[in-house]
């Protein structure tokens, strides 16, 4: 288990867990196929005009030689919840929004563990059991990045960064308890050379609260929504999310409004709260990890 001689303030959530988000998606898939819901893979999409009351899409590639070969179709409704491709894809209909794509890692090692779920505040790294041995993160790189033009690869840094973390927090026998094992900081062999390691992206917002709601109401009812700027949280609160969603885009086209009294929508999640002469999509503002506790401390 991780070792808390040097803790100063830890925090326990009973009955928290993880799980493999790959197979979850695919369980979730699976289940919404079998409830009648067409799945798409693989296809290229991209918002169209709104011509009435309908939000029309382009879904497919152009074809060779000019040929359209795109298809336009017609929703009441479309939920944009592409992650770190969503800015991109609502500027196509106009919409400006402040989501900004970040870098992070993460590793598998096929070191043993069974211990709890870890997030170390002070190392900003986290650490939990995987199937394949532990995972372990975070490696963020708190500046914009491309979502077609980033690097897929783990960096020498954050292997070198978190092997460090792992010693810090998971070393046995440290003598410090009476055991035989080695001395504080010196290194463990954990497989972190040898562990399979990537790099994927995150999505920050300028308050680290998320955009969830209606994007286009000054056109009337509303039938463009987004789901984006989960600062690594996305997977997490997903389920409850998407029920929100649900509900908040039926109540949308029923003509509640964002903040009725009656609206299942989350006010603090308003995706205009930051309104177009704060940003109107160019401009910059700090990233910050998503786990970080230092922002919310400082802003209380």
């Amino acid at each position: 288990p991780p070792r808390p001689v040097d803790l100063a303030v830890a925090a326990v959530a009973e009955g928290a867990g993880w799980t493999d988000p790959s197979a979850y998606v695919r369980a979730l898939g699976d289940r919404a196929g079998r409830g009648g819901v067409a799945i798409e893979t693989n296809t290229a999409v991209a918002l169209g005009p709104r011509p009435g009351a309908k939000r029309h899409i382009r879904v497919g590639d152009d074809g060779a030689d000019g040929d359209p070969a795109a298809e336009t179709r017609a929703f009441d409704a479309v939920v944009v919840a592409a992650g770190a491709h969503a800015r991109s894809l609502l500027a196509d209909a106009g919409v400006s929004v402040p989501v900004v794509p970040y870098r992070v890692q993460a590793l598998v090692t096929q070191t043993d563990y069974d211990g709890p779920m870890v997030y170390d505040a002070t190392a900003d790294a986290y650490l939990r059991p995987h199937p394949d041995g532990l995972l372990a993160g975070d490696g963020t790189e708190p500046v914009p990045a491309d979502p077609d033009d980033y690097r897929r690869e783990a960096d020498d840094w954050f292997r070198e960064d978190l092997a460090g973390a792992l010693d810090e927090r998971l070393a046995r026998g440290d003598r410090l308890d009476g055991g035989e094992g080695p001395d504080r900081g010196e290194r463990v062999d954990r497989g972190i050379d040898d562990a399979r390691a990537w790099a994927g992206l995150c999505t920050a917002t300028p308050d680290g609260d998320p955009l969830v709601g209606p994007v286009d109401s000054e056109a009337g009812d509303p039938t463009l929504f987004v789901a984006a700027g989960w600062q690594g949280h996305g997977f997490m609160r997903a389920p409850a999310v998407g029920e929100v969603v649900a509900e908040g885009v039926l109540a949308s086209l029923a003509g509640a409004a964002f903040d009725g009294p009656e609206s299942p929508w989350i006010g603090a999640f308003d995706p205009t709260r930051f309104g177009s002469d704060r940003f109107d999509g160019d401009e910059a503002f700090e990233i910050v990890e998503g786990m970080s506790l230092s922002n919310r401390t400082e802003e209380e």
